[in-house]
């Protein structure tokens, strides 16, 4: 069940990345709750890294079944570390 729509999420993020190229830089790791909400969909225990080009890469450190029902991002792997 996505709580946010995936051509939602795909808007902030192209707009973010445009943003990340205009400013010369190469990605972002992001985060804060509110920030991985409001460009993956979910809040659970995780970081997303939004390189200036492709697809973003969300990384989960628990619930990783809970965060691909909630999140529309195709890139999303298990992490171990953190949680």
């Amino acid at each position: 069940m996505e709580l946010v729509s995936g051509s939602e999420i795909e808007k902030r993020i192209h707009k973010f990345q445009e943003e990340l190229q205009r400013k010369g830089l190469g990605g972002a790791l992001i985060l804060k709750n509110v920030n991985l909400f409001y460009f993956s969909g979910t809040i659970q225990s995780s970081a997303l890294f939004i390189p200036k080009e492709k697809d973003p890469i969300l990384m989960v450190f628990k619930a990783i079944e809970r965060v691909k029902k909630e999140s529309p991002l195709k890139n999303i792997i298990p992490v171990k570390g953190r949680g």
